[in-house]
């Protein structure tokens, strides 16, 4: 609170190691014991809920939502803006922007929209302290519908309880505000559950025939950009490469291969989701150019080897 200036709203934003008494491990890293949980707080006066300036950013996107009256009719979920769930069934604008938000955030990793839905807590599952708890849902390949990250509008009670148990006063005020405890709004996913998502939903074993096994994760966050090919290990080309290799890595995280054909290198990348195969050949030498591949529609592009390290840098 100090940090913030003493103002209200503000975020606090966390990532680190939990550990549950899970009785059943079990689902590969879908219930695991200890994982890596990302969380995110928001603090925030009573009334600052409604009106929250940050909603009108989102009220005309469209989502899949769940809430408890359709999952009482055993209907599917409803495609609908936040604006239209906010008047229907969400209780506050803050609340339905940290929906929005997180919705955003599982997109934007590349999690299909028609894979995920945001499903309300009925009256039994939720907890007696929440004003409203929905969690994002996402149906896998392996495993049907999972949850994958819960948002939970927690009202006052985790700082009263804090408060009456340490016995130090949490109650903030400012100029506008009189002396109140805040409450809470929470996002909380784990990571390792994200990336198992990502692998399933996203890693495509296609037919045996087709030689090809391409793992389709979002190319900006491909843990590795590019992939760099001498088309044969002579005449100067490993040279060239490693060259090449050694600029674009100052800003990319590369690897240099020249085990094997161009086509198995290939396939190699695209079991790695790796966006962009660069190969060098006999024009790289007299031309001073190279090949640039696309892993999704493999299309391949010619160009310059002094402009090969902007293309990259536009392309993510």
């Amino acid at each position: 609170f100090d940090f913030f200036r003493k103002k209200l709203p503000f975020g606090v934003f966390q990532i680190g190691k939990a550990f549950r008494n899970e009785i059943s491990p079990r689902q590969f890293t879908l219930r695991m014991r200890e994982f890596t949980q990302a969380e995110a707080q928001l603090f925030i006066y009573k009334d600052q809920k409604n009106g929250f300036p940050l909603f009108e950013k989102y009220k005309n996107t469209k989502m899949p939502f769940w809430p408890w009256a359709l999952q009482e009719k055993d209907s599917p979920a409803a495609y609908m803006t936040l604006a239209e769930a906010r008047t229907k069934f969400l209780k506050n604008d803050a609340y339905a922007y940290t929906l929005a938000l997180t919705y955003e955030l599982f997109t934007a990793v590349g999690i299909p929209p028609t894979s995920m839905r945001l499903r309300q807590h009925g009256p039994k599952e939720k907890a007696f302290y929440a004003e409203d708890a929905w969690d994002i849902e996402v149906k896998l390949k392996s495993f049907g519908w999972m949850e994958m990250c819960g948002v939970h509008d927690r009202t006052d009670y985790d700082l009263k309880q804090h408060a009456k148990h340490s016995k130090k006063e949490l109650g903030v005020s400012d100029e506008t505000h009189k002396k109140e405890v805040p409450h809470v709004l929470e996002i909380a996913f784990g990571t390792d559950r994200m990336t198992f998502v990502l692998l399933d939903l996203l890693f495509n074993p296609q037919e045996m025939s087709e030689g090809k096994t391409t793992f389709h994760i979002p190319y900006h966050i491909a843990p590795i950009k590019a992939a760099i090919y001498p088309l044969v290990k002579k005449e100067g080309m490993p040279e060239i490469a490693k060259e090449i290799y050694d600029d674009l890595s100052k800003d990319f995280v590369c690897v240099y291969d020249q085990a094997g054909s161009i086509g198995r290198r290939y396939l190699r990348a695209a079991e790695q989701g790796i966006p962009y195969c660069i190969t060098i050949d006999g024009d790289s030498i007299k031309n001073k150019t190279v090949t640039l591949r696309d892993r999704d529609t493999e299309k391949q592009v010619v160009i310059k080897i002094d402009e090969l390290k902007e293309t990259l840098r536009k392309k993510f």
